[in-house]
């Protein structure tokens, strides 16, 4: 047994989604828990989760253990994985469910590791996408004062922004100044009345972007830029629409002794 434990997180979020594709949104959502779940423990790691009651009873089935949580900074689709960084005292890695493990994740002499790091995520952030048509909206952000409350706040000299399908803090320091921050921009954020699933990834991802270029924190990205795309050799992450194309991954799990 690794002596670091997975931490996932769950949100039920049916508001996203026409109510005619809602649960087979769930169904896949659940598949892709119990993969990487089950491959997580097959490679060692305790599985821990932090989740609401709507699948209650479903987790139990894979992980050791299951937190139930009732309310938690609520505005912020990806708020429950935040209750691990203020409450959790062991080793732990905190690990999206559409991120699938080739083997265990080293240590690294490194104050904050990544899932990885790039200027992707700034060009969304700036520009917007088809889903937030919101041109400039971290110009937005400063033109509302956040320096005030987030002086390492930096758009103009472009710097890399992780994401954190995979994240793991060596540093309580480092960590509790990342958290400090994501709070404050969640109260920024309905202060202000800016789109909270943007504002959700620009408080988990652009500010610890921000942190780790001004504060020259020592980071390692689990993976690198491959052509157009990154590649790891720890893990896979079928992020975004990746993760709905049929076939793209085997959803039987072999091995029923790991339940």
């Amino acid at each position: 047994m690794i002596d670091t434990t997975l931490v996932y997180s769950y949100r039920h979020m049916p508001y996203e989604l026409q109510e005619s594709l809602e649960q087979d949104f769930v169904s896949l959502m659940l598949k892709w828990y119990k993969l990487s779940m089950s491959v997580g423990k097959k490679l060692g790691y305790k599985i821990a989760i932090y989740c609401d009651k709507s699948c209650e009873g479903y987790f139990e089935q894979y992980a050791d253990e299951v937190n139930y949580v009732d309310s938690y900074y609520d505005q912020y689709w990806d708020s429950y994985k935040f209750i691990a960084l203020e409450d959790r005292s062991d080793n732990f890695i905190l690990i999206d469910q559409d991120v699938i493990l080739k083997k265990p994740i080293d240590e690294f002499d490194v104050k904050v590791v990544v899932d990885q790091m790039g200027r992707d995520r700034y060009k969304l952030y700036h520009y917007g996408d088809d889903r937030i048509k919101t041109p400039k909206f971290l110009q937005r952000y400063e033109s509302l004062g956040v320096k005030e409350i987030f002086p390492e706040f930096n758009y103009k000299d472009k710097p890399l922004i992780p994401t954190t399908g995979v994240l793991k803090f060596n540093c309580d320091k480092s960590r509790q100044d990342y958290l400090d921050v994501w709070k404050k921009l969640y109260t920024f954020t309905n202060s202000n009345g800016l789109d909270s699933g943007f504002a959700t990834s620009i408080a988990a991802e652009f500010s610890l972007g921000c942190l780790i270029y001004n504060k020259q924190w020592s980071y390692k990205s689990l993976s690198i830029k491959d052509g157009l795309d990154f590649f790891s050799t720890y893990h896979t992450h079928y992020s975004g629409k990746k993760k709905f194309k049929p076939g793209i991954v085997n959803f039987e799990i072999k091995d029923k002794s790991l339940f």
